[in-house]
């Protein structure tokens, strides 16, 4: 606190446009702050305490004369909190839990429930439980409803943790219609012994379909993150910028190459994507280090090296992109929470699977990818989920089930 100006800093895991929009106005209630700061910074705090940096913006509240300023810390606002107002983590926390009680109460009669099982960057694992319903007017409403850390991975003991939650928000077993999930097994099996209707989650189906198919071409796949672990060093991605200036002089966007990360989805398609796009300027790079009259800089080319004879063919990638380009679109609507998506989904599925079955391509392994990848789709897919085809059924997008052709 600085008691020249009586202000102090705060902040919160809320994205900044939000922050600074709800701290332009001119007074805000200590209660509103609270909140905000409560429900945003709970998630960071178990998330190894991480901040995040904003620009300074400043108000003063309703309730007391204290300015309050935008800065990237926490300390002190916990402090004045606490202090003058006298709401703790613990009040409010409790104050929380009611008012999303009574809105799922008076809004809702049955709900969804979303599970998903995850770790930190610290490699501590996690349970998050989302909420989702429809109210009388058809809007679609959902609450996150518990962000926790998860000591054991037994399905027993999830199941006592998510009990410890529905119990917390008064919610009972009766009245959850679904519980989406992913397809591990323990997760899977939480959800058989709490007795629920379990509903796929369609975006990791369909990734589990396509890591598979790329198992088919690792070779190329691992070559691919290789050569793009080298540009993504600092020296490297400098002359790439540099390479790309030389193609094309006065460009005004510089692009890196993308990373190839397992966990997350259509990361190899966009990793693919980037080196095929920045195939000349890779190639240039190349060329200006092996040709440089300084040796250590003609250095810089002997890792890249034997990665160029496999970077002038790129018949196959070209083809992997055309594959896997219709499961980014459609992992990515059925990612949406806007909008109710398992009426879709069956749909979509059947639209996947026409492109594959008339995906003409030249290059053998890219036709062993789409092949693989088609059958896994109907292994998995073979018996539709009966809540599925119901909503399908009941979608006048639908009606005539005109999607209902093929072996899926």
């Amino acid at each position: 606190m600085n008691d020249s100006n009586n202000e102090f800093n705060f902040s919160s895991g809320q994205d900044k446009e939000s922050n600074v929009e709800l701290l332009a106005s001119t007074s805000i209630s200590t209660s509103a702050l609270s909140t905000l700061f409560f429900e945003r910074y709970t998630a960071l705090e178990l998330l190894d305490n991480k901040e995040v940096e904003v620009e300074k913006v400043s108000c003063k509240f309703e309730d007391c004369d204290t300015e309050y300023v935008w800065l990237g810390l926490t300390s002190n606002c916990i402090t004045h909190l606490h202090d003058i107002h006298q709401i703790t983590k613990e009040s409010l926390k409790n104050t929380l839990v009611k008012a999303k009680q009574q809105t799922i109460c008076q809004t809702s009669d049955t709900v969804s429930l979303t599970f998903d099982l995850w770790s930190s960057q610290a490699h501590d694992s996690y349970l998050g439980i989302t909420c989702h319903w429809l109210t009388d007017s058809f809007d679609l409403h959902e609450i996150i409803l518990n962000i926790g850390e998860l000591n054991k991975h037994h399905a027993s003991d999830i199941v006592e943790s998510v009990n410890s939650v529905l119990n917390k928000f008064k919610i009972n077993c009766q009245t959850i219609f679904s519980i989406t999930t992913n397809n591990r097994s323990n997760v899977r099996s939480t959800v058989q012994q709490i007795g629920i209707s379990n509903v796929k989650c369609a975006g990791h189906t369909l990734q589990l379909s396509v890591n598979l198919g790329l198992k088919k071409v690792d070779k190329i796949i691992s070559k691919c993150k290789a050569l793009i672990s080298i540009l993504s060093k600092e020296k490297k991605h400098r002359q790439l910028h540099e390479a790309q200036l030389q193609i094309t002089s006065g460009l005004k966007e510089l692009l890196d190459v993308i990373k190839d990360v397992n966990t997350c989805w259509n990361s190899t398609l966009y990793a693919i994507e980037r080196l095929v796009y920045l195939k000349p300027a890779i190639i240039q790079l190349y060329s200006t280090l092996t040709n440089h009259t300084i040796r250590k800089v003609r250095k810089g080319a002997e890792t890249m090296g034997p990665y160029i004879p496999f970077l002038e063919k790129f018949e196959l990638l070209e083809e992997l992109i055309k594959v896997l380009f219709p499961f980014d679109k459609a992992i990515q609507f059925l990612s949406g929470s806007k909008y109710p998506i398992l009426g879709f989904m069956t749909p979509i599925l059947e639209e996947l699977a026409c492109q594959l079955r008339y995906f003409i391509g030249q290059n053998s392994m890219a036709i062993l990818v789409k092949d693989t990848i088609l059958d896994n789709l109907i292994e998995r897919w073979s018996n539709s989920n009966e809540i599925g085809m119901c909503c399908s059924f009941l979608n006048p997008c639908f009606k005539k089930l005109n999607f209902c052709t093929s072996a899926l």
